[in-house]
């Protein structure tokens, strides 16, 4: 009698460390697919705003060259209106 109980005791131990296994394993699962998901959030937010800089950076690059353009402009006129007969 006394090794049946031995033996169920075993039996119930290796079942319960069989079940915090997988509750263990379950867990960590979700953790790393948490994990997986801010990582890609982080890489998406990152392409944005290096996305948003270059935007920036060539919008003022279009602004100071159409400023180029009208003070360019604008010495060519006045050198045209310095070379006509007065």
């Amino acid at each position: 009698m006394q090794g049946i109980a031995i033996s169920e005791g075993q039996r119930v131990q290796s079942a319960e460390a069989a079940g915090k296994q997988f509750v263990f394993q379950a867990q960590e699962a979700r953790e790393n697919q948490d994990i997986q998901r801010v990582e890609n959030q982080l890489a998406q937010a990152q392409q944005a705003a290096a996305a948003a800089q270059g935007s920036m950076f060539s919008s003022i690059g279009s602004a100071l060259g159409g400023i180029g353009g009208a003070i360019g402009g604008m010495s060519q006129g006045m050198a045209a209106l310095g070379a006509r007969p007065a």
